[in-house]
C-alpha cells in the first residue's frame, strides 16, 4: 500500500470466503485539510459534542496529506474516536444548520482516510517508492525526520516501516526494492529494525541485469511482523545469472534443489555478528565468526578518506608534465614547507596493484596548500576543497583505489605522499606493524569480507576498519620480512617503467644488451620469471597463515 500518482490509497481486499475483490471497491480520495479552520469548525460542531481537540488533530494530520499520502500515521488518541465519529457527523448533517452541516462535510472525508490509515492488516504486499533524501521536498524530508527518524535515507526506507505498522501482530509482508539495504551503512538502522523488530523469512537478490530494459539493484524478500529470534530465513542469490530469463527460472530451480549453490540458509540474529549487521547470508558460519572472535584493523590503524580539491585539472598533473626540479619528493609536511617547491607526489587510486606502485601523479600543495586551503566554492560559502588530512598528509602508509570493479588491492604509501579521495589510507604509526597490516590487507581474506560489508564497487575505510585480523600474527618478524620482500619485489617491477620516477635505465639495458639482444632479453625474461615465481610463493603462504 502507497501513495499513488493520482493521490490516492489502494487497498486490496477479500471477502469472508478470502477471495481476492477488485482494487476499484477500496479506493479512496486523499483530501487535504489547508485552509479549514480548527476555530470555526470546533465552534459550529461543539453542540454535537464533536471535541476540538479531535478536530486539531484531523486538521493538522492530513495538513499535506498530498505529499506524504499513507505514510501518515494516525495518532492513539484520535484512533479511539474514530469508530463513532462517520455516525456523530452524520447527524449533524440531518439536524444541524447551515454551518454545522457545512462543517460535517468538511470533516467527514479527513474522519474517513483517518479510518482507512488507521486499519491493519493480514497481509501487506508493496512495491515502495524510491527517492533519496536530496531529492525529497523541504516538507517531506522534514516530516520523514520528525516521524521516521532513521529511516529517512530514502523514502522506500521510510515506507517499510510504515507497512510494518500497518501489519497485524500475526501478519506477513512481501517488498520488492533496492537491495541497497541490505549492505550500506546509511540503512543499518532499518537492518536492525527488520532483524530485532520482525523476523526476515525469504529472500531473493536479483542481478543487476534482472529486469529488461533496467539495470537496477533489485531484490524481493519476506517478513514476519512477529519476532521469532531462532527463526532460519531463506535466499536466493542470483547475482551469477545475468539476464532477466534467469532470474524466475533460477529462483525455482533453488526452491526444488537446495543443493544447487546459490540456496542459502541463516539466521537473522547472525547477521549481528558483522559489524553493521550487512544482510550477508552467504558467508560461512566460521567468516561469520571471525568478526567477532578477532579484533578489527581499527584497533591497530586510522583510515582516512582522501583530498577532494574542487577541480582536479588544476591541481593535479602527472609528474612528468611538471618539472621535476619542482617536485618535492619523500618529505615531511614541515620540509615541503621550507622546499619552497610547488608539486608534490599523491596516491590517486588506479589499476588492481598489490605491495607497491600506481604513483604517477603529484598535486600542488605550494606553500602548505594554502589556496587549496583558502579558495572559495562559486557560492562565497564554503572552501571549494576539503579532506585536508593535516595531520595525516606526508607520513607513510598503506593506500587502496576506493572505487573499483576489480578486487581489493593495497600498496605501501612511502613518506612524502598526500592522498586523494580517488584512494584511500590507513596510517599505522610503526614501520613493522605498518607492513604487518599490509600483510594482512594485502591477502585474499579482505575480499571475501568486503562482499559481507559492502557488496558494492566502493571500498571505503569505515569497511577496512571493520576487517576481523588475529592481533598475534602482527607480532610476526617472518610476516614482517615476507611483507618487505613483497614490497621490495613490487617496487623493483614498478621502477623497471618509464612511468615511475625512480626509473634508472631499461631493464634491457641492465642486462648487457650491448653484446647481445637475444642473450639480454633471456636474462631479463629469467629474472622476471624467478621474480614472479618468488612473489607467487610468497603471496601463497601469507595467505596460508592468514587463513589459517
Amino acid at each position: 500500500m502507497k501513495a499513488r500518482a493520482d493521490d490516492r490509497l489502494l487497498f486490496t481486499a477479500t471477502d469472508d470466503a478470502g477471495n481476492l475483490q477488485p482494487p476499484k471497491l477500496n479506493v479512496l480520495s486523499l483530501q487535504e485539510s489547508k485552509g479549514l479552520s480548527v476555530d470555526e469548525l470546533a465552534t459550529h460542531l461543539a453542540p454535537f459534542q464533536v471535541q476540538r481537540a479531535t478536530i486539531t488533530a484531523l486538521v493538522e494530520t492530513f495538513e499535506h496529506a498530498k505529499t506524504f499520502g499513507s505514510l501518515i500515521q494516525i495518532p492513539y488518541a484520535l484512533k479511539t474516536h474514530l469508530a463513532v465519529l462517520p455516525q456523530v457527523l452524520a447527524l449533524v448533517k440531518q439536524s444541524g444548520d447551515m454551518y454545522a452541516t457545512a462543517a460535517a462535510d468538511d470533516v467527514l472525508p479527513l474522519v474517513q482516510q483517518a479510518q482507512v490509515l488507521a486499519m491493519q492488516f493480514d497481509a501487506v504486499v508493496a512495491n515502495p517508492p524510491y527517492m533519496g533524501s536530496k531529492y525529497l521536498a523541504p516538507a517531506l524530508k522534514t516530516f520523514l525526520k520528525d516521524n521516521y527518524n532513521g529511516f529517512e535515507k530514502d523514502l522506500f526506507s521510510a515506507f517499510m516501516v510504515r507497512d510494518l505498522a500497518l501489519t497485524n501482530a500475526s501478519g506477513q509482508l512481501g517488498f520488492m526494492s533496492p537491495f541497497v539495504w541490505m549492505f550500506l551503512s546509511s540503512y543499518e538502522e532499518l537492518r536492525l529494525h527488520f532483524i530485532d523488530s520482525a523476523t526476515l523469512t525469504s529472500l531473493v537478490q536479483l542481478e543487476y541485469s534482472g529486469f529488461d530494459g533496467a539495470t537496477v539493484p533489485i531484490c524481493t524478500f519476506t517478513l514476519a511482523k512477529a519476532h521469532f529470534p531462532d527463526s532460519i530465513g531463506t535466499y536466493v542469490r542470483l547475482s551469477d545469472f545475468r539476464g532477466a530469463d534467469q532470474q524466475g527460472p533460477r529462483t525455482l530451480e533453488a526452491i526444488q534443489n537446495r543443493s544447487c549453490g546459490w540456496f542459502y540458509t541463516a539466521k537473522p540474529n547472525n547477521f549481528k555478528k558483522v559489524p553493521g549487521s550487512p544482510i550477508a547470508y552467504w558467508i560461512s558460519d566460521r567468516s561469520r565468526s571471525a568478526f567477532s572472535d578477532f579484533g578489527k584493523v581499527s584497533d591497530h590503524s586510522e583510515t582516512r578518506i582522501g583530498l577532494i580539491t574542487g577541480e582536479n585539472q588544476k591541481y593535479i598533473r602527472f609528474w612528468h608534465e611538471v618539472s621535476i626540479v619542482n617536485v618535492g619528493f619523500g618529505l615531511s609536511r614541515e620540509g615541503a614547507k621550507q622546499s619552497g617547491r610547488r608539486w608534490f607526489p599523491q596516491s590517486k587510486g588506479g589499476d588492481f596493484r598489490r605491495w607497491y606502485g600506481n604513483n604517477e601523479t603529484v598535486v600542488d600543495w605550494k606553500d602548505d596548500g594554502n589556496e587549496l586551503q583558502t579558495r572559495l566554492h562559486s557560492s562565497g560559502e564554503r572552501v571549494l576543497a576539503h579532506n585536508f588530512n593535516l595531520d595525516k598528509i606526508f607520513e607513510p602508509a598503506i593506500t587502496w583505489t576506493k572505487i573499483s570493479s576489480g578486487d581489493f588491492s593495497v600498496r605501501l604509501q612511502p613518506r612524502g605522499f598526500l592522498f586523494n579521495d580517488a584512494s584511500a589510507n590507513a596510517f599505522v604509526d610503526e614501520d613493522e606493524a605498518r607492513l604487518a597490516i599490509l600483510g594482512f590487507l594485502g591477502t585474499k581474506l579482505p575480499g571475501e569480507f568486503l562482499k559481507a560489508l559492502n557488496p558494492t564497487l566502493n571500498f571505503l575505510p569505515g569497511n577496512i576498519s571493520s576487517l576481523p585480523v588475529p592481533a598475534n600474527l602482527l607480532q610476526s618478524q617472518e610476516l614482517v620480512g615476507t611483507v618487505n620482500r613483497l614490497v621490495d619485489l613490487a617496487k623493483s617491477d614498478w621502477d623497471a617503467f618509464e612511468t615511475s620516477w625512480d626509473f634508472k635505465s631499461p631493464p634491457l639495458v641492465m642486462f648487457g644488451i650491448k653484446q647481445n639482444l637475444k642473450e639480454s632479453w633471456e636474462k631479463w625474461q629469467d629474472s622476471s620469471s624467478l621474480k614472479l615465481s618468488e612473489m607467487k610463493t610468497l603471496e601463497e603462504e601469507n595467505n596460508r597463515i592468514f587463513i589459517n
